[in-house]
């Protein structure tokens, strides 16, 4: 009988410890999604500034022309 219960206790914990992998993998998806979503608003915002930039040193050109 003592060899069941330690049994029964060993399968427990071991599910627990699988539980908690996949948990872990589970968040590390989730911090990988986090972390690529704010190096696309990153991106998007310096394509924003450079072409604000750009925006800037073509209408300044466009003085000099007149």
């Amino acid at each position: 009988m003592k060899d069941l219960e330690l049994l029964k206790k060993m399968i427990l914990e071991n599910n627990d410890k699988q539980e908690t992998k996949a948990q872990n993998v589970a968040s590390s998806e989730e911090n990988k999604d986090v972390i690529i979503g704010r190096l696309l608003t990153i991106i998007e915002l310096s394509n924003a500034t450079n072409l604000n930039y750009v925006n800037h040193l073509i209408n300044k050109a466009k003085v000099y022309e007149l």
